[in-house]
């Protein structure tokens, strides 16, 4: 389902939300993937008739699974906050044996059913730091393919199934 941001959350809330112009009357409910050509935006969180809010992929209270490598290593992709050029996210993986590497996609892991995250959808490039942590395992910084700086059109994924039918000339829910 295609959607335009429409409005940037308030920066004293601490979190870094859009709202976008679909909602509800659209099929649109939380927890659907919200993607754009780069790659995965965020989440729906709350849905209007109108309208929905998406928490952004940087948002610190955003976390998201997320396979690295060829060998897909599982691991999870968590928000710091930032946006702009200081817009950066972490990564740990589950194996504490595996050191991330420069030069490696991440993608996401999720439910078939796209909720709470599609799988494969791009987001971030390449390690730009990697550091130990206490108890063995890796923590690297990974940029966002999104410059979440520009967002405009996004597409939120919406299950097969699911969304607006015309019966009638009536707009319906399915």
């Amino acid at each position: 389902m295609p959607a335009r941001v429409v409005a940037v959350g308030p920066a004293q809330s601490f979190s870094h939300t859009v709202t976008i112009d679909a909602g509800s009357d659209a099929g649109l409910r939380p927890d659907m993937t919200v993607l754009n050509d780069d790659g995965l935006v965020g989440r729906v969180t709350a849905v209007t008739s109108h309208t929905a809010t998406v928490r952004l992929l940087v948002d610190p209270g955003s976390e998201v699974g997320g396979r690295i490598g060829d060998n897909m290593e599982l691991g999870f992709v968590k928000g710091r906050g930032e946006l702009g050029d200081d817009g950066r996210l972490d990564l740990q993986l589950i194996d504490r044996g595996v050191v991330p590497r420069q030069g490696q996609e991440v993608v996401t892991w999720g439910a078939r059913a796209a909720r709470p995250t599609s799988p494969a959808c791009r987001s971030a490039r390449s390690p730009t730091s990697t550091s130990p942590l206490r108890d063995g395992t890796y923590r690297a910084g990974v940029e966002p393919y999104v410059d979440f700086t520009a967002l405009d059109l996004v597409g939120v994924v919406v299950p097969s199934g699911e969304g607006v039918i015309e019966v009638d000339g009536s707009v319906r829910i399915r």
